[in-house]
């Protein structure tokens, strides 16, 4: 799978938001994140895909993954 340099971009944002405690969400980072999370789903869908792959593609947190997730379901 190619790497996207978007990617990475994102994980870095997340780190440095973590350590500057700066935790500002806005509507459209979600359903941006959102995408993200269902486009890699959509690549993905002859695989079995676990919480635990998408902590690891998208370099955020377990506790992110499953509130994240839990909103999707819910919507």
């Amino acid at each position: 799978m190619k790497e996207y340099i978007g990617k990475e971009i994102k994980i870095l944002s997340n780190l440095l938001r973590r350590k500057t405690s700066c935790n500002d969400k806005v509507a459209f980072g979600k359903a941006f994140q959102h995408g993200r999370i269902i486009g890699y789903l959509s690549l993905n869908e002859k695989n079995d895909v676990f919480q635990k792959d998408i902590e690891k593609e998208f370099g955020i947190r377990r506790s992110t993954a499953t509130s994240t997730l839990k909103k999707m379901e819910a919507e």
